[in-house]
C-alpha cells in the first residue's frame, strides 16, 4: 500500500537496498474519497467539523490547510474512517483524537509531532498511520499498542532506536523506518509474522537480526 497522501518522495517498497529487506510485494489499493473535496488554504476548522459530522462524511480532509491546532470538538468525528492532517504546522494531537473509533486512515505525515496522545489506543480499527516527516526522537510508545495496525510509515523522523515492544504490532504488513538515526533492530521484529515489506534504507544500522 502506497502512503495515504501523494508527497514529494515516494516511498518505494521494492527499491533495492543494503539495509532494506522486502519479503513480497504490496498490491497498491485504491483509494476512493468517501465525501467531500480537498479544503484549500485557511479554514475555519470548527466549521468544516461541524459541516463533516452534519453531512456524516466518512472522510474528513484537512490537509494542507495552515492548521496548527485541532480543536477538542474533532471528538464529535466519531462516524470518520479516513482522516488527512497532512502538510499543516501540528505540533501536537488533542487526546479528544481517540474518540475517532471508527477511523481506518490516518495520515499526518509533513507536520511538527514530536509525539502523540495515550489516548490514540482506542482506535482499535486503525490500519493505516503514516507519520513520514514529523519530528519524533522515539517511536511514541502509544503506537506498539494499535495493534490493528497494518502499515506504519515512519520515514524522514529523528528516530534512534525501536523499542522490542514493536512484536505488539502482528497484523503489521508495511513498516517504514527509512531515513531515520537507528542503529539497531530489536529480534523481535523477527516476530511479526505478517510483516511483508521492511524499509530501514539510510539509517545508522550495521547489520540485521538474524531473526528477520
Amino acid at each position: 500500500m502506497n502512503p495515504p497522501k501523494p508527497s514529494k518522495d515516494k516511498e518505494s517498497p521494492g527499491a533495492s537496498s543494503s539495509s532494506q529487506v522486502t519479503f513480497a510485494g504490496i498490491k497498491s489499493a485504491s483509494k476512493k474519497g468517501l465525501g467531500g473535496g480537498r479544503i484549500r488554504a485557511e479554514v475555519d476548522i470548527n466549521r468544516e467539523i461541524q459541516n463533516c459530522r452534519d453531512e456524516q462524511s466518512e472522510r474528513f480532509d484537512l490537509s494542507k490547510s495552515s492548521v496548527t491546532i485541532l480543536p477538542n470538538t474533532i471528538k464529535d468525528l466519531t462516524h470518520v474512517r479516513e482522516l488527512y492532517l497532512y502538510s499543516n504546522r501540528i505540533q501536537q494531537l488533542p487526546p479528544e483524537i481517540g474518540n475517532l473509533v471508527n477511523l481506518k486512515v490516518l495520515a499526518l505525515s509533513e507536520n511538527s509531532l514530536t509525539t502523540l496522545p495515550d489516548t490514540m489506543d482506542r482506535l482499535v480499527q486503525l490500519k493505516v498511520l503514516d507519520l513520514r516527516h514529523n519530528r519524533f526522537n522515539d517511536i511514541p510508545e502509544v503506537i506498539y499498542r494499535i495493534t490493528s495496525l497494518t502499515t506504519l510509515y515512519l520515514r524522514f523522523n529523528r528516530i534512534k532506536e525501536v523499542s522490542d515492544t514493536i512484536r505488539n504490532l502482528i497484523n503489521l504488513q508495511m513498516l517504514s523506518l527509512r531515513e531515520n538515526r537507528i542503529r539497531s533492530l530489536p529480534i523481535t521484529v523477527g516476530h511479526l509474522i505478517q510483516l511483508l515489506t521492511l524499509d530501514v534504507a539510510h539509517n545508522h544500522l550495521e547489520h540485521l537480526p538474524n531473526e528477520i
